[in-house]
């Protein structure tokens, strides 16, 4: 499992599984509530590796536009 503060008391958590027998990556926003105890929020997608690599391509291709004003 990888993770990357998102802000001050949300990370996101990437991570592979195996599921039904299909291999799968997940990312989702995990919260820490005030007791300290991490929670997984609502927010996240769940794909195979293949489709991932199709959306991580034309993520990158956004990142090579400019930004809209």
């Amino acid at each position: 499992m990888k993770a990357i503060w998102k802000n001050a008391v949300e990370e996101i958590r990437i991570d592979r599984e195996m599921f039904h027998g299909h291999d799968l990556v997940g990312v989702r926003i995990f919260i820490q509530h005030q007791s300290g105890e991490w929670r997984p929020s609502r927010k996240g997608l769940t794909l195979r590796p293949d489709t991932w690599r199709e959306v991580i391509e034309e993520v990158v291709e956004i990142l090579k536009t400019e930004p809209l004003s």
